[in-house]
C-alpha cells in the first residue's frame, strides 16, 4: 500500500516482477522511497507513515515508522519502532530499536536493542547497545555507552562512553560522562559524579561531591546536604540524623582464616587513661562549612539533632592519644581530603577497654599476692 508521491518507489518500479507479497504499507511524500525487497524476509513488513519516512530503507524489514522521517537513513536495520519525527533518523543497520518522541535516538547508526522514550531521549547514541532512557532529554549525549537505564528529565545526560549505569529521577547522575556501574535512585542522586564507578545512591540530592566527581565505591543513603568525597566510603543519613538502629547489632567479619599478620600490639591502659570524656552538642552549620556542601532548605525537625547532648571523644584528642602511646588506632578516621571530617567507630574502644581490663586485672593480681604474702608475714610474727 502506498499512498503519497514516490511512496514504495523503487520498490514499485525495480521490482514489480517479485512473485511474494511485501506486506508494506507507505504513507507520505517518499516514504520507503528506497524500500527493495529481494527474499521472503528483506525488505517487507514494514509500515512508514510520515513524510520521508524509511526513504533510504532497501532490505530492512518489520520496521514501523511514524513521523516526518523517521528511520529516514535505515537501509537493513530490522525490528525498529520509531515514533515522532525525525526518530531513529540516522539509524542504518540497527535493529531491534524502539524510539518515541521528537528525535528520540536520532543520531543511532548502528547501535542495537535501545529503547529511547521522550523528546531527544537517547539522541546522540550511535553505536550503544541495550541502553533504555526514558524522560524528556534522559540519556542525551550518549555515543557509545551501552547497558545503561534511565528514567527521568535529564538523567544521565550527559552520559557518553559509561556503561551499565542506572539512573531514576530527575537529573539523575546527570554529569556522569564515563562512569561505569552506578546507580542512582531518586532526584538529583549521584548528580555531580562524572567518571567514578560501583558507586549507588538513594534519595534525593544523595551522592558524591561536586569536587570528588570520580570517587569509586561509595554508597549514599539519604545524604543529602552532606555528600561522600571519597571512596570507598558509605554515608546514611544527612547532618539532621538523629537516630540509626534496627533489630538486631551490627555485625563485623571476624573469621580468622581471613586475618594475617596477627600480632598483641594492642595498648590498653596507656592509650586509655590519655582519652578525656566530654559532653558535647553538634553544629549542623560548621559541618556544612566544612565539607564544602550546600545549606539544605529547612524542613520540620531539622536542627533536632543539635538539640541532642551527646557523650563521646574528641577525634583530634583521641588520635593526640593514640600517637602519645604509640598505637595504630583502627577506631579513629582521619580526613582523607580538605572535604572530609574527622571521626570515630565507638565499638573500636571495646579491644582497647578490654585490654586495659586485662592489665588492671594483672596489676590487681601482682598486688593481690604481696597482700597475701604481707598477711602470712604478719600472723607468723603474731603467732610468736
Amino acid at each position: 500500500t502506498a499512498i503519497g508521491k514516490h511512496a514504495l518507489y523503487f520498490q514499485s518500479y525495480s521490482n514489480s516482477g517479485i512473485e511474494w507479497p511485501s506486506n508494506n504499507v507507505a504513507i507520505g511524500y517518499e516514504a520507503l522511497f528506497s524500500n527493495q525487497p529481494t527474499a521472503t524476509t528483506n525488505g517487507i513488513s514494514n509500515t512508514a507513515v510520515g513524510n520521508a519516512a524509511m526513504r533510504t530503507n532497501t532490505v530492512g524489514h518489520n520496521n514501523t515508522a511514524v513521523g516526518g522521517a523517521a528511520l529516514y537513513s535505515n537501509t537493513t536495520g530490522y525490528m525498529n519502532t520509531a515514533i515522532g519525527r525525525q526518530a531513529l533518523f540516522y539509524n542504518n543497520t540497527g535493529f531491534y530499536n524502539t524510539a518515541t518522541g521528537y528525535k528520540a535516538l536520532r543520531e543511532n547508526s548502528t547501535g542495537s536493542y535501545n529503547t529511547a522514550n521522550g523528546f531527544d531521549a537517547l539522541y546522540a547514541n550511535t553505536t550503544g547497545y541495550g541502553n533504555t532512557a526514558t524522560g524528556y532529554d534522559a540519556m542525551y549525549s550518549n555515543s557509545t555507552g551501552g547497558y545503561n537505564t534511565s528514567s527521568g528529565i535529564f538523567a544521565l545526560f550527559y552520559n557518553t562512553t559509561g556503561s551499565f549505569n542506572t539512573a531514576i529521577g530527575k537529573e539523575a547522575l546527570m554529569f556522569s560522562v564515563t562512569g561505569n556501574n552506578n546507580t542512582a535512585v531518586g532526584n538529583e542522586a549521584l548528580k555531580y559524579l562524572t567518571g567514578g564507578y560501583q558507586n549507588i545512591a538513594i534519595g534525593w540530592g544523595s551522592g558524591t561531591h561536586i569536587n570528588a566527581p570520580n570517587v569509586y565505591n561509595t554508597i549514599s543513603i539519604g545524604n543529602d546536604g552532606f555528600l561522600n568525597a571519597f571512596q570507598n566510603q558509605a554515608f546514611i543519613g544527612n547532618t539532621s540524623t538523629a537516630w540509626i538502629g534496627g533489630q538486631v547489632n551490627w555485625s563485623t567479619y571476624s573469621d580468622a582464616r581471613i586475618k594475617n599478620t596477627i600480632t598483641e600490639d594492642v595498648k590498653g591502659l596507656d592509650f586509655i587513661t590519655r582519652l578525656r570524656p566530654v559532653t558535647y552538642h553538634k553544629s549542623l552549620a560548621a559541618i556544612t562549612k566544612l565539607t564544602g556542601n550546600k545549606e539544605t532548605g529547612d524542613y520540620a525537625g531539622k536542627y533536632e539533632a543539635e538539640k541532642i547532648k551527646y557523650s563521646g571523644f574528641l577525634a583530634q584528642e583521641v588520635e593526640a592519644a593514640a600517637k602519645q602511646s604509640n598505637y595504630n588506632f583502627s577506631g579513629l578516621h582521619v580526613p582523607k581530603n580538605k572535604l572530609d571530617l574527622y571521626s570515630l567507630s565507638y565499638a573500636e574502644f571495646v579491644v582497647p577497654l578490654v585490654k586495659a581490663i586485662q592489665e588492671q586485672q594483672d596489676i590487681i593480681t601482682s598486688q593481690q599476692k604481696q597482700i597475701d604474702l604481707m598477711e602470712k608475714r604478719l600472723a607468723a610474727l603474731e603467732a610468736k
